[in-house]
């Protein structure tokens, strides 16, 4: 059975990428950025959520 790639499903991750979506808003990419560098976040996945946010999966 094939996930939809429109939801995240590792609960974990999806409250990491929310807290860096929230610090991306109040102090900018890059802070957002070494934020998810910290929690082990792969690099594809955060360029995707910080710099294509149309290409972000949804909650």
């Amino acid at each position: 059975m094939m996930l939809p790639m429109d939801k995240r499903t590792d609960k974990a991750t999806a409250t990491v990428i929310d807290e860096a979506l929230r610090l991306r808003a109040a102090a900018g990419v890059g802070p957002a950025a070494t934020y998810l560098y910290t929690r082990c976040v792969p690099v594809w996945i955060a360029h995707r959520v910080l710099v294509r946010p149309p290409r972000r999966r949804r909650g």
